[in-house]
C-alpha cells in the first residue's frame, strides 16, 4: 500500500468524529481547479457551491453511518471523481432521497453537531445542495446505490462532462450516421452506458428526474433499434452497449492513474479514526484490457451467446485471469454478463474452490476487488 495522504492517531489531535471532519474536509477540497464566485457584495466568495456539495457529501457520511455495522466510512478522492462510502442502509427510497424534503436521520446527535457548525441540512435538502454544485460546473448527476452484505451506501461524485466528447467520438464511431437520429435523452442513455458501463431506469431517473415509466420507455425503444442490450428483467433490468466502446478500460484506467484516495475507519463513534489513503489500485498488465485482442477473442464464445454451459463459462473467466489480474466488472463486460450474477455464480465459488485468487483476500467486499488464475503469475 503507497501512502500520500495518511491521518493517524498521532497525539497531535483529539481523534473524534468532529476532529476527523475537519481534516478530512481540507483535503478533499484541495487544488480543486474552480472558477471561484462572488457574494451580493461583489466580493470574492471563501468558498463555491462544489465545496458546499463536498461538505454536505462527507457529512452526509458520517451522519446516516450505521457506525455498528461492518466496515468503516470510506472517502476517496480519485482524478475523475469522488466516492463516500457508509455501512447500514437507506432510511428511505433512492426515489424518495433524490425528491428531497424527507429526512430520516440515523443519528441525530450527530445530525445536530453538523447542523450547528454549518455543515448539513436537516430539512432533505442535503441532496440538492450535492447535486446543485455538481449542475453548476455541468458534471454527470452523482450516483446513489447500495450493497448488501455487508450493508453499504455508496455516492459517487463524477468530475466528468455530462456528455464529454470522447464518449460522443465513441458512440458516432460505433453507430454512424445512425447516431444522428436518436434524441437529447436518448444520447444520455447511450453515454451513461458507454461512461458507466451499463445504465438502468433508476440511473436514468438520477440523470434526468423522469418519470419511471418513461425512462422504462426510453430504455425499451433504444433496446427495439439494437443499441442497447438488456441483461435481466423487470426492475432488475440493466442495459449495454452492443460492443465495448473502450468505456470500461478508461474506467480500469483512472483506478490506477494517480488514484488520489482517503480512506478512514469509523467502526464507532467511539471509534479510533484510522486514516486517509491513497490506495494503489494498479492494475498495470491490464491497460485497457477491454481493448485487447487477446482478451476479446479469449472472451467471444460467451459474448457471442447468450447460453453456454458453466463448465465453458468457468474455462473462459480462468484463461482471462491467467497471467493478470482483471475486475468483476471488466471480467463481466468481456463476457457480456451480469457482473453480480457473474460474481455470485462463478467467481465467489472459483475462488472457495481455488481456482481464482483475490487481490485482496482480508477485505473481499472492496469495490476494486481482482481477479487473477490461482496458477497464474503476476
Amino acid at each position: 500500500m503507497r501512502w500520500t495522504d495518511r491521518l493517524t492517531l498521532d497525539g497531535t489531535w483529539a481523534g473524534n468524529l468532529f476532529q476527523f471532519y475537519l481534516r478530512v474536509i481540507q483535503r478533499l477540497s484541495v487544488d480543486l481547479k474552480l472558477q471561484f464566485q462572488l457574494d451580493t457584495d461583489l466580493f470574492r466568495k471563501g468558498e463555491t457551491v462544489v465545496h458546499e456539495a463536498i461538505r454536505e457529501a462527507l457529512a452526509n457520511a458520517l451522519i446516516h453511518a450505521d457506525h455498528q455495522g461492518q466496515g468503516g466510512i470510506i472517502v476517496e478522492r480519485y482524478r475523475d471523481r469522488f466516492e463516500f462510502s457508509n455501512p447500514g442502509t437507506l432510511l428511505i427510497s433512492i426515489d424518495q432521497l433524490l425528491r428531497g424534503n424527507v429526512s430520516e436521520c440515523r443519528n441525530k446527535s450527530l445530525q445536530l453537531m453538523f447542523m450547528m457548525i454549518g455543515g448539513a441540512e436537516k430539512a432533505g435538502s442535503g441532496v440538492d445542495k450535492i447535486r446543485r454544485g455538481w449542475e453548476s460546473q455541468h458534471w454527470r448527476s452523482p450516483k446513489v446505490s447500495e450493497q448488501v452484505q455487508p450493508d453499504r451506501v455508496l455516492w459517487m461524485l463524477p468530475m466528468v462532462s455530462m456528455i464529454p466528447e470522447v464518449s460522443l467520438e465513441r458512440l458516432n464511431a460505433l453507430f454512424g450516421a445512425r447516431f444522428l437520429k436518436f434524441d437529447k435523452l436518448e444520447v444520455q442513455a447511450l453515454v451513461t452506458a458507454d461512461l458507466e458501463g451499463s445504465v438502468d431506469n433508476a440511473r436514468m431517473r438520477q440523470i434526468t428526474d423522469g418519470h419511471p415509466a418513461d425512462m422504462t420507455r426510453l430504455l425499451q425503444s433504444l433496446v427495439a433499434r439494437a443499441a442497447l442490450l438488456q441483461e435481466g428483467h423487470g426492475r432488475w433490468s440493466r442495459y449495454r452497449l452492443p460492443v465495448s466502446t473502450g468505456l470500461s478500460a478508461k474506467k480500469s484506467h483512472s483506478l490506477h492513474n494517480d488514484v488520489d484516495s482517503l480512506h478512514s475507519d469509523v467502526n464507532s463513534l467511539h471509534n479510533d479514526v484510522d486514516s486517509l489513503y491513497k490506495g494503489d489500485h494498479s492494475l498495470s498488465k491490464v491497460q485497457n484490457s477491454l481493448h485487447n485482442e487477446e482478451l476479446l477473442t479469449l472472451a467471444a464464445p460467451a459474448r457471442e451467446r447468450q447460453r453456454i454451459s458453466p463448465k465453458d463459462m468457468e474455462k473462459i473467466v480462468l484463461d482471462l485471469c491467467r497471467g493478470r489480474w482483471l475486475s468483476r466488472n471488466e471480467i463481466a463486460t468481456l463476457v457480456a454478463r451480469n457482473s453480480e450474477g457473474l460474481r455470485q455464480r462463478f467467481l465467489n465459488p472459483m475462488v472457495e474452490h481455488g481456482l481464482l485468487r483475490l487481490r485482496y483476500p482480508d477485505k473481499p467486499n472492496r469495490t476494486d476487488q481482482a481477479y487473477t488464475a490461482a496458477n497464474g503469475e503476476n
